[in-house]
């Protein structure tokens, strides 16, 4: 059965507690907790438990960049703190420079290594790895993303789903259809292509297209995670999940 939360990162300036008591207020049932802010991989043991503690987590939002050395096993570490089943992660740093759809070869190769590496390490624990489909990095445009999951190959990694900021609606489902064997936990938003950001509601003919789709791929524990609102403001945020309640009602 999929379930609805929030990625913590909409709120950077409330403290984790102060997230906790917004979501209390909304239907939303999980939280994706920032690996950049609210539960960064230095925040001791104890503080990371207490915060897992606060409310049921879907998921540790790590900025992990694969492919640049960075440390996994800390990020791990934390994500275990939070009992957490999975891990975002980032095909490489985004690069406001890359061509859509197209990188360097060797970039592609290492970013591939050292996925394949760090999935045995989760592993091991029971942990998914979901790479963020994201523009600016070797998992944006559908072909790339496909690409980059097949030469992976791994048990354990999957994708997180969300809406490319180019491309109609159309395009949106076809992206969902030849990813769909991959799609883990979705975030949810209404942006448009300038990153201008609107209620969710005014989005609720598409997303409807886009959870259908999605329905064609079922997976086990599936999460849809709100994620920005219009003005960082929280009662745009209880709106917003009032209508992705509806929209899972169908």
């Amino acid at each position: 059965m999929n379930q609805i939360g929030l990625c913590s990162v909409t709120f950077r300036d409330l403290a984790p507690e102060e997230v906790v008591d917004v979501v209390r207020t909304t239907p939303l049932e999980y939280i994706e907790w920032a690996g950049d802010v609210h539960v960064p991989v230095e925040l001791e043991v104890g503080l990371a438990r207490e915060i897992a503690a606060l409310y049921s987590v879907s998921s540790y939002g790590s900025y992990y960049h694969a492919g640049e050395g960075e440390d996994f096993e800390a990020v791990l570490a934390q994500a275990k703190n939070l009992g957490a089943t999975d891990i975002r992660i980032w095909a490489g740093n985004m690069d406001m420079d890359k061509p859509w759809g197209q990188g360097d070869a060797d970039v592609f190769d290492r970013i591939v290594a050292d996925i394949k590496a760090v999935a045995k390490l989760a592993s091991a624990d029971g942990i998914k790895l979901n790479i963020e489909h994201h523009q600016w990095t070797y998992a944006d445009s559908t072909e790339e993303t496909v690409k980059l999951l097949e030469a992976i190959d791994e048990p354990n990694v999957y994708l997180n789903w969300q809406p490319p900021m180019e491309g109609s609606v159309a395009d949106k489902v076809a992206d969902i259809r030849a990813l769909g064997p991959w799609i883990s936990n979705v975030h949810v938003f209404n942006w448009d292509s300038k990153f201008q950001r609107y209620p969710l509601v005014d989005g609720k003919d598409a997303w409807a297209e886009y959870i259908a789709e999605l329905e064609k791929f079922p997976f086990e524990g599936r999460k849809y995670l709100l994620e920005f609102v219009l003005d960082d403001d929280v009662e745009q945020l209880k709106r917003d999940a009032d209508t992705l309640a509806e929209l899972m009602q169908g």
